[in-house]
């Protein structure tokens, strides 16, 4: 993908790339296929184990760039 808004690619692994995106955040955009409710799942996860009090990113909303 080339969109202009991604920064620097920072990681990549089997079912999503992690992005730069602007100041102190990232951007995990997973791949063409990986259905909404999967990501929907995996930041709401991520989030319920934030207001635990474990140490994790905070996942901000889901947006779609392209067909991903």
């Amino acid at each position: 993908m080339t969109d202009q808004r991604l920064g620097e690619l920072l990681a990549q692994g089997r079912t999503a790339t992690v992005h730069a995106w602007g100041e102190g955040r990232v951007l995990k955009l997973f791949g063409p296929g990986i259905k909404p409710a999967a990501v929907e799942r995996e930041a709401a996860t991520l989030n319920a184990v934030r207001a635990a009090g474990l140490p994790v990113p905070t996942a901000g909303p889901v947006i779609q760039l392209g067909d991903r």
